[in-house]
């Protein structure tokens, strides 16, 4: 049997986030067919990459896991840099304003400094974190004991300091969005060193192309996720109230403070009662008190398809998605999808499965939002119909899992030559 190491920054149940979640059922659905680990930190959380889990060998939904200890260090350089980009990110409002940002500011900051000092996007991403150098050292020492590796999101040290090592062996999931980062001068060393890019969506293959053309050397193909039928207890609980929802982590980075804002006028110039539900962990710096805005904290599986099984619609703000699995999952329910159409690919998902609706400002969100409460039932269930077929075609599991089984047989015969 294969054996496959998925490489990915945090990884359990107790952990949210997309790119983990993905790495997640990915494992599990490789599993049995390969001889599948995970190479992961013990941290469950993204910002201080704290020891959560036990450091050495676990076992997850029966799949291995082992775990690496990440090495605190100063943050200087990620502060000192990184607070200039994430508020560029947040104060963007279309992407030639971006560009404009981006290329006037960093270019003048950011990449002189690249010029005289090679090694900052180094030291960046270690001051990112997490910074597991024993992990790197156990990919280099290891690699001949794996057939692939399957390495997980740009952004972090164990993709830009691991899979460099392994190249020849790598089949690379980028989660790449428009976002500052992206663009660093020394990314382009990253995404070439792969043999393989899977991506999740056809707007992020040609974000990526546009940017480093390069990557048209290098074998590719579209995957993103795969999703089974929700195994869903329709009498779980249900809400005596009308309300939208958001799933994710809730952040300003995320567009949280965005749509907060947004909702707020929709609801000044409304008589509604419709309320805004928003579940997952809260990391905003100030959280408005309503009673027409309910946190709920971080639930478990069933609490959050009773949600979604029950809402008027699931509200997405985040302009930075690379596949955006709970668009998906709502999909897949058979909800409508109110999202940003500043990302490229909740506007793809949208436009393509005609399953929900796009705005950008305010004036939109409330017309948006007005013409969801308007719904006819017929209406509802045309867009169930719709948004169940998009995710059947193009998001089912035996696709996905075939798609990684071709890119890890190209690895192997690669390797073989």
């Amino acid at each position: 049997m294969d054996k496959i190491a998925i490489v990915v920054q945090r990884y359990g149940l107790e952990v949210n986030g997309g790119a983990e979640a993905h790495a997640r059922l990915l494992a599990n659905h490789l599993n049995g067919k390969y001889d599948v680990e995970v190479l992961t930190t013990t941290a469950k959380d993204y910002t201080k990459w704290e020891e959560y889990y036990n450091i050495g060998d676990d076992v997850i939904e029966g799949v291995k896991v082992k775990r690496f200890k990440t090495i605190r260090k100063k943050r200087r350089r990620k502060s000192y840099l990184g607070r200039i980009l994430e508020k560029d990110i947040n104060s963007t409002k279309s992407k030639s304003r971006f560009k404009e940002l981006y290329h006037g500011l960093i270019q003048n900051i950011f990449y002189r400094k690249m010029k005289r000092n090679p090694r900052l996007l180094d030291e960046w991403i270690i001051a990112q974190g997490p910074y597991v150098p024993e992990m790197i050292e156990y990919i280099e020492s290891s690699k001949d004991k794996y057939d692939a590796f399957i390495f997980f999101t740009y952004l972090y040290y164990p993709t830009y300091a691991g899979m460099p090592k392994v190249g020849h062996k790598s089949i690379f999931i980028p989660t790449a969005h428009d976002e500052p980062f992206f663009y660093y001068k020394g990314m382009l060393n990253l995404f070439y060193a792969p043999k393989f890019i899977m991506f999740n969506s056809i707007a992020e293959k040609e974000l990526v192309s546009k940017e480093y053309p390069q990557i048209d050397e290098i074998e590719t193909d579209v995957a993103g996720v795969g999703f089974d039928k929700v195994n869903f207890v329709a009498d779980h609980f249900k809400p005596d109230y009308r309300y939208l929802l958001y799933i994710g982590r809730i952040d300003a980075s995320k567009g949280c403070e965005e749509l907060l804002n947004f909702f707020f006028h929709w609801k000044s110039l409304s008589t509604s009662d419709l309320k805004l539900v928003m579940i997952g962990n809260n990391i905003l710096k100030n959280t408005p008190v309503s009673d027409d805005i309910i946190f709920t904290g971080f639930i478990d599986e069933q609490d959050k398809y009773a949600y979604l099984n029950n809402c008027e619609a699931l509200v997405i703000p985040s302009r930075f998605e690379s596949l955006s699995m709970v668009t998906l999952e709502a999909m897949a329910m058979g909800k409508p999808v109110l999202a940003t159409g500043y990302s490229a690919v909740l506007k793809s998902h949208i436009e393509i499965s005609q399953a929900g609706l796009l705005y950008k400002e305010k004036d939109d969100f409330v017309y948006q939002v007005n013409e969801i409460q308007n719904l006819s039932e017929r209406d509802k269930e045309i867009i169930a119909e719709k948004g169940r077929e998009y995710v059947e075609s193009n998001y089912s599991w035996p696709i996905v899992v075939n798609k990684f089984d071709k890119a890890i047989d190209f690895i192997k015969k690669t390797n073989a030559r």
